[in-house]
Formats: structure tokens, sequence, C-alpha cells
């Protein structure tokens, strides 16, 4: 509320005519928002028909409160609530009847404006789910709106603003479209449209601000869509989108993979790599991904020479990639390994591992590479399964990124990926436990980030 303000309110007084109303001038001044000397105004309304106004307070008087007008039984005409005194203006009365026009109320003079009253019909008086429409605003707020919910799923409106605050924003409709709140320097806000939270609304905006590739596999043909950038990959090897939300790819020496753009690893400071796929099981050493690039010779050599764009070689030079299985004595292992240069294999390269993961069951699979806090991190299905440390130099900008690939290896003896990918996705942030949590629950294809 806002007080010890001067203002001059002009409000109209009712000649009721039996064909149309007219209306005449009765000027009256509050001051500092306190009751004046003389009497109080007439608070009594008209009589029946098509009451337009209660009485109105006299100047300087006490709070004139009008009485509810009512509206003729045939015709469900528009009431008015009386004029306000220092502190309310009147009630709108109910329109009742054949059209069921929304009500206003009146017009406030220091403080609220009159509350809307409902109409016959669906909301608020209209049969098409319109509210009721709030009395002017005073000093510091406007009226509320007739009716909190809109019809047929729609967004509901609060009254008119006063100075500080407009009326309350509607409950959002069935659809989830978020109601409005009225006009003015402060509105609420009505329902969340989306996708919902599962959890923390920290984590929900965590996942939904870092997010910036998305790979869903829509539609059909080779071009792999990135819905959260511009970074559009390409199926090579002959294999198609099913047009279903996933791709297939038929492994072993079939050449089939994904190409994404270079450049969009070695840019990150923190990443997480979330990819949500069904292996088929098959050979060891299968790319889910490998981002980096490839050593020519014949030996994994010292900083030996890169074998360039597109091309594989005896090993990868600079990477961070994630097998399906390993063929490591201590049996199949799913695996995540970062390696940069100058470096030796395996010596210098810097891995976390699980137990081997199912054939033919969907998985979600989060490999976190924290540069800030120097820790690469590999989850199984919302997870932790493990963590290390990386040495101080070990970012993603020293990753020469000019290979990234889904189901292809850097290493050219390796086979290709057998299985369907449902989704992939890059974030920008080394992602929390709860966070990759509330990923999980939300599934391929959910609605969180949308």
């Amino acid at each position: 509320m806002l007080a010890s303000h001067r203002f001059v309110l002009l409000t109209a007084a009712v000649l009721l005519l039996p064909a149309c109303p007219a209306l005449l001038p009765d000027d009256f001044e509050a001051v500092d928002g306190h009751a004046g000397t003389g009497n109080a105004g007439s608070a009594s309304g008209g009589g029946d028909g098509t009451t337009e106004r209660g009485g109105a307070s006299a100047m300087g008087g006490e709070a004139g409160l009008g009485d509810p007008g009512v509206g003729g039984s045939d015709t469900g005409g528009t009431t008015l609530g009386g004029s306000g005194g220092q502190t309310s203006g009147g009630t709108g009365g109910p329109g009742s009847g054949g059209s069921g026009e929304p009500t206003s109320g009146g017009t406030g003079a220091v403080s609220s404006g009159g509350t809307g009253g409902s109409g016959a019909g669906a909301s608020g008086g209209a049969t098409s789910g319109g509210a009721g429409t709030g009395g002017m605003g005073g000093m510091t707020s406007g009226g509320s709106g007739g009716v909190t919910s809109g019809g047929h799923g729609g967004a509901t409106v609060g009254g008119s603003a006063g100075v500080v605050s407009g009326g309350s924003a509607g409950d959002a409709g069935a659809t989830g479209d978020a109601g409005d709140g009225g006009g003015g320097a402060v509105t609420e806000t009505g329902g969340t449209g989306g996708g919902s939270c599962l959890g923390s609304t920290a984590d929900c905006e965590a996942l939904r601000s870092s997010i910036v590739h998305r790979y869903r596999f829509d539609g059909t043909g080779t071009a792999v869509t990135d819905s959260a950038g511009d970074a559009h990959g390409v199926v090579r090897g002959g294999a198609t989108l099913s047009g279903e939300g996933d791709l297939t790819l038929a492994g072993g020496s079939s050449g089939e993979y994904v190409d994404l753009p270079n450049g969009i690893v070695h840019e990150l400071a923190n990443a997480t790599f979330e990819v949500w796929v069904e292996w088929g099981g098959g050979a060891p050493w299968q790319r889910v991904f490998d981002f980096g690039d490839a050593m020519t010779g014949t030996s994994c050599t010292y900083d030996g020479p890169p074998a360039g764009d597109g091309n594989d070689g005896i090993c990868g030079r600079t990477y961070l990639y994630l097998v399906a299985s390993t063929d490591t004595s201590s049996g199949s292992r799913l695996r995540a390994a970062y390696m940069r240069q100058p470096g030796v294999h395996p010596d210098d390269r810097r891995e976390v591992e699980a137990p081997s993961i199912a054939v033919s069951a969907v998985l979600q699979l989060v490999v976190v590479m924290d540069d800030t806090n120097h820790r690469l991190s590999l989850y199984v299905d919302g997870h932790l399964e493990s963590s290390i440390s990386l040495f101080e130099d070990d970012e993603l900008s020293e990753i020469n990124d000019v290979n990234n690939w889904l189901g292809r290896s850097q290493f050219y003896d390796d086979v290709t990926f057998t299985g369907t990918y449902l989704e992939f996705r890059i974030y920008a942030a080394a992602l929390s436990s709860d966070q990759i949590a509330m990923s999980y629950e939300d599934g391929p294809d959910g609605t969180l980030l949308d």
C-alpha cells in the first residue's frame, strides 16, 4: 500500500432514465488518505434492471461503500460497484441471465479497485472462458479478476494494474499455458509450460542452460540434426535414420558411423557427454564415441605425427573416447579414456571403467570431463561408477578434435559399433550426480529439456 499521496478523483453519479442512462459529474478530494470531517456519502445503489453504480462519498467525507447493483433478469447487463471513498471501490454485482457479460468493480480511490463480480456462463461471464474484469487501480492495486480460470484450458487475466501491482495471475490451463498477471510494475506468474521438473528447480535449470548440442536422430535419411545448436552431423557408411527417433548401426566392418563437426569438443572448458544407447554386443573396443585425431606410422610413438582430418591410424593421438567393452585380463569392461600429446600409450592415458554393460538394454552412459577440478568420471544409468584425478594439463583444449565420431574409432584395427543410438547430448558443464540422475529419470526424448 502506498500512503500519503494527494489525488483528485472524479466520479460519476448515475441518473436512471427509462431508455438510456446518463452520467453526471460529482467531484471530491481525499487528502493524504484520511477521512474528512464531512458526513459519509450515500451507500445505496439503484434499483433492479440495468443499475449502473452505487452511491459516491461526499467531498472530504468518510469512505462511501457502494452496494452491489443488481443486473436485470433478462439481459444480464454489465453492473458496476459504487465509486470509492478513501479506501475501496464498491463490489460489482453479478451479471445474470441472457448474455452473461463479465462484470467490473468500482473505481478505487486510494488503495484498491473493486472486485469484479462473476457473470453467468463458463468463466467470468463469457461462454468462451473470458475472465471477469477487475476494478480500475487506485494508488496501490488493481481490482481482482472476476474468475481465476479460463475456459477450455486457456490462460486467465487479472484485473487492471494500479501504481504498484496488477491483478493476480491466473492458474495454468489444462495445456500447461501460463496464466498472465495483470499489468503494472509487479506481476505474478501463472503455471509453467513445457516439461516438468523432477526434483530441484536449480538442477533443472542447470541442465537446460548448459546443453549445447543435442542429437535426437529424428527424421529419415542421413542428416543428424543438432536441436540445441547448429553442429549438425551426417551418417556415413550406408546407414540411415529410421524415422522413429533412432539410428541403428550394423557394426563390424560395415563402416557405418556418425560424423559430427570438427571442433565442438576442444572449445569446452568443462563438459558432460550423455548418450542413450542399446548395445548389440560383439567384438571388443567398439566405440560408443571417439573425439580427437589419429597417429600415422607403425607404432604409437611419443608425440607421433597426426593422420589428419577424417583419417584413422595406428592408434589415437589425442582423444576422449567411450568403448562398450575391453578385452583386459580382468574381463570385458566399459571404459572411458582421455589422452593428450606429448604422451606414450598406455602410460599417459587416464581412464575410468565400469562392469560390462548388458546387451540389448537401453542404457544411459555419461562421461564427465571436469577441467576445473581435474576429474574424469563415468556414470551408468544415473549412478557414478568410477572417478579419477586428472593431471593439471589434462584439458579438453588439448584434444585435436578433427574426428568427432559416434560408432567409429581413431584406431584402424577396431571394429565399428553394433547397436542403436536413441539420443546423444553434450553439456558445457560438469554436471553433478544429482543432475545426471535427474536426466536419467527423464529418459531419452524426455520433456525436461524442451
